[in-house]
């Protein structure tokens, strides 16, 4: 009987560096805030009456839930950049370093 080896491809080991784990949770809140902002109909997900009764349960409005939803994407944006610096720098130079 033959064992088969694996062998880590060089794209895997990229995919899953610390760097580009944080920069695609950055890519999938700026493709929230495209689709929520950009996407050429007011209010995207919001526009159906499913949601409407979903909302009214809750005791909130379509934009009251809409603007929470892009504060939370637009918070989430921020943060994966933030932890995507983070890593690149302890790549680099071992760590944050203060800016003077």
């Amino acid at each position: 009987m033959t064992s088969k080896l694996t062998v880590a491809r060089k794209y895997d080991l990229i995919d899953r560096h610390d760097v580009m784990l944080a920069l695609s949770r950055a890519s999938a809140a700026l493709a929230l805030l495209d689709e929520l902002t950009n996407s050429g109909h007011d209010g995207g997900w919001f526009n159906d009456g499913r949601t409407d009764k979903g909302l009214a349960a809750l005791g909130t409005t379509r934009k009251e839930a809409r603007d929470w939803t892009i504060d939370m994407a637009v918070n989430a944006l921020a943060a994966a950049l933030s932890e995507a610096r983070d890593a690149f720098r302890e790549q680099i130079i071992g760590g944050p370093k203060a800016v003077a």
